[in-house]
């Protein structure tokens, strides 16, 4: 197991931060998304969830936030 966290996750590693990578990437989306009006908002989280969900290997990187945020809004726009 303490290989699995380290070597292969690499989930020690001092130069990179998790959250700060989650956060950046997420924020990235909210940034491409906050000029956008309700209706293409909408129609954009819709696609961009089904794509995301639907990818294969390898996959987006901190796809999981991006889901769930999609989904939120996707949900929140209804």
């Amino acid at each position: 197991m303490q290989f699995d966290l380290v070597d292969t996750l690499n989930l020690n590693c001092a130069s990179a931060s998790l959250p700060e990578a989650r956060k950046a990437v997420l924020d990235a989306l909210i940034d491409e998304m906050k000029d956008m009006d309700t209706y293409h908002l909408h129609n954009y989280c819709s696609e961009l969830l089904e794509t995301f969900r639907n990818e294969e290997d390898p996959k987006t990187p901190y796809v999981g936030i991006l889901i769930w945020y999609l989904q939120t809004m996707v949900t929140a726009l209804k």
